[in-house]
């Protein structure tokens, strides 16, 4: 935030006091630091990525440009400097040009794939601008924004929203924020914690599934959706089989009791003839 901003540049101006000999102390040391917001990505879910593609129709090099930023979660920095050189079977190859220079590869979804497969200019730059020149990312963002506009979509999107888009949408598949990581490029894993809000709704119907009695009379059509059907069925054979356990074992306790009647009884008789 800004006040945090502030903060950090009033406190290191006063170090740097300190170090000129212009002052002995710095009076911010004792000032709390102001809180950090908690601002979650702004990705656009399946239906604003629909109408945004619809609009960009008239843009026809924005739009590839659009869906593969959606569907491989690159930098549109990156994405403008891709050759078709970088282009893998299974993977684009961004290295040596991330935001942290370090070597990066990117898997190509089938989604991804059909981008590619629909790009006629097959040599040099893998994305061109408007003028088949190299890909302008400050025009493509304002071209978003018109597109965005026209789609009626909410204000706070931009250009960079499609990479949260493919965030969003892998952990929304229940994908790992581990595999994300790797995905977006970042080098520590609290960057990619942000999207741990996302894929709320997956997680909580695959826990209240495991706590739900396969014994139950209830119907089964209330079991939550998204939950693998391996776990369901997995989960209904080990409960049957504790049951059935448990059931052997109740047969098991009473059988002995009406064997040993007649044993007592010629046990106390043999007891009472000698």
């Amino acid at each position: 935030s800004s006040r945090l901003a502030y903060f950090r540049r009033l406190s290191a101006f006063f170090n740097w006091c300190i170090k000129q000999r212009l002052t002995e102390n710095n009076p911010v040391e004792g000032v709390e630091t102001p809180a950090t917001p908690r601002v979650l990505p702004n990705g656009l879910n399946m239906q604003e990525l629909e109408q945004l593609l619809i609009v960009a129709e008239d843009y026809q090099w924005a739009k590839e440009a659009f869906e593969l930023l959606a569907w491989t979660g690159l930098r549109p920095s990156e994405a403008a400097r891709l050759e078709w050189s970088d282009i893998d079977d299974h993977v684009i190859k961004v290295v040596g040009r991330t935001k942290t220079n370090r070597e990066r590869a990117v898997t190509i979804i089938p989604q991804a794939r059909r981008v590619l497969d629909k790009l006629t200019n097959r040599e040099g730059l893998l994305l061109r601008g408007a003028s088949e020149g190299s890909l302008n990312v400050e025009y493509l963002s304002k071209v978003f924004r018109r597109c965005a506009n026209i789609a009626k979509l909410p204000t706070r999107y931009t250009l960079y929203s499609l990479r949260h888009t493919f965030a969003a949408e892998y952990r929304r598949r229940e994908g790992t924020l581990y595999g994300l990581q790797h995905e977006l490029g970042h080098t520590s894993i609290q960057t990619t914690q942000k999207y741990g809000h996302l894929g709320q709704d997956e997680r909580r119907a695959y826990t209240v599934n495991l706590f739900t009695d396969a014994d139950s009379t209830a119907p089964t059509s209330g079991t939550p959706s998204g939950t693998p059907s391996s776990i369901v069925a997995k989960r209904s054979t080990v409960q049957t089989k504790k049951r059935r356990s448990r059931q052997r074992k109740r047969r098991f306790d009473m059988e002995p009791m009406s064997g040993l009647e007649p044993l007592t009884c010629s046990l106390r008789m043999s007891c009472s003839t000698s």
